[in-house]
């Protein structure tokens, strides 16, 4: 499968593609930057989405600046230590938020030369 890329958080990147460690999750978790709705993560599997759509979700994670966002998405950020420094807040289901972002630790779509080479 081919990623479709675009711009996100200033910089390009996928915005659809696998994330092997999310087998078995599904549902939408928001993303925040500061008070700002930013986008919307919509997890099938394996196959996860980076949507502009950001109404009703399962989680919200609110990201503290447009850096912390980004090392979100490419599976950079330990949500526990963001969590105690203050970088990101995650509301709702805080489980399905955890599983995702460590799912994306595992292997994120968005991370830097994801996809690129098949």
């Amino acid at each position: 499968m081919a990623n479709e890329r675009g711009d996100v958080g200033g910089k390009e990147a996928p915005l659809a593609g696998v994330a092997p460690g999310l087998a078995g999750v599904h549902g939408r978790l928001r993303i925040e930057v500061g008070d700002k709705p930013v986008g919307t993560l919509v997890v099938e599997g394996t196959h996860v989405e980076l949507s502009d759509d950001t109404s009703e979700a399962d989680a919200t994670v609110a990201c503290a600046t447009d850096d912390d966002f980004r090392k979100l998405l490419k599976g950079e950020l330990n949500p526990f230590i963001a969590s105690m420094r203050g970088w990101a807040l995650l509301k709702g289901d805080r489980h399905f938020g955890t599983r995702v972002i460590m799912g994306l630790r595992a292997g994120s779509p968005f991370a830097t030369g994801a996809g690129e080479g098949a």
